[in-house]
Parts: structure tokens; C-alpha cells; sequence
């Protein structure tokens, strides 16, 4: 219900263009709904509690359709290519996946290039982990629990 609501929200702005939200929602929709299939159902730590995984998928969503709709190169790459390059993205770099012009960069280079390298990969999943680390921290340093967690 959450999540109708928000599809709804991210493509009312392109109904006064003669019908063309409906269409790009008819066209971008089933590729990003796809990509978000069963991605993030794993496990979390037990003193940790687990982030809202709903608005943070509906956040990643409404994100890859403002960028395969607005962005000039993207827009005019095969919508299916684009979903999944971004899943690629999503499955290496959870926390990456959520930083706008990280993503812009990286679906350009993804889906104008064969594969993605071992470097990259690798520096995606670093990338990840340190940044998953510092929300971590931060959430414990906020609850007074600071001691309990070392970066």
C-alpha cells in the first residue's frame, strides 16, 4: 500500500504531459520491480536492529526510475540493461546503491561496458562494508553505545 503510494507520488508529475507517466511507468516499472526481486531478505546481527528494508527498497526504486527517466544517457539505454546493471550494483554495494550520482556514474560506465571488473567489484564490496561500518558506529555512538563497536 506504501509502496502504490509512492509510485503513485514519483510519476504524478508526468501526467500533464499527455498521458506519458502512465507510459513510462508502463515501461520503466516492470524492470525496477524485477531488480528489487528477493535482494535483501538476509539475516542482521541480533544487537543490531534491522533497517526498514521497505522504504529503503522503495527509496532505491523511485531513485532508478528518476535516473532511467531524467538522465540523458540512461534514458536512452534499454530499460531491462539499465535494471540490471543497477542489480549488479545493489547485490555488491547495498549502501552504495542509495548514493544518487554514485549510481549515475557507475550505471554509465555499467551499461556501456561488457562487464564489471574485478577491481571495481572488489572496491564496491570495500566500499560497502566501510560504509555500513560508520552507520553502525553511528548508530551506537548515539545510543550510548560506543564502546561496544571498533571501525
Amino acid at each position: 500500500m506504501l509502496e502504490e503510494a509512492l509510485q503513485k507520488e514519483a510519476f504524478a508529475g508526468l501526467g500533464g504531459f499527455g498521458g506519458l507517466g502512465g507510459f513510462v511507468q508502463g515501461i520503466v516499472e516492470p524492470h525496477v520491480t524485477e531488480a528489487f526481486g528477493d535482494s535483501f531478505k538476509r539475516g542482521t546481527p541480533p544487537d543490531i536492529k534491522p533497517p526498514n528494508q521497505t522504504l529503503d527498497n522503495m527509496e532505491r526504486k523511485l531513485l532508478l526510475q528518476e535516473l532511467m527517466m531524467t538522465d540523458p544517457i540512461l534514458s536512452k539505454i534499454n530499460p531491462a540493461k539499465v535494471a540490471r546493471a543497477y542489480e549488479q550494483l545493489l547485490r555488491l554495494s547495498p549502501e552504495i546503491s542509495k548514493e544518487k550520482e554514485v549510481v549515475r556514474a557507475e550505471l554509465r560506465a555499467m551499461v556501456s561496458s561488457q562487464a564489471l571488473s574485478k577491481f571495481d567489484a572488489d572496491l564496491f564490496a570495500k566500499t560497502d562494508a566501510s560504509m555500513l561500518k560508520r552507520r553502525i558506529g553511528t548508530s551506537l555512538f548515539n545510543k550510548g553505545n560506543a564502546k561496544s563497536f571498533r571501525l
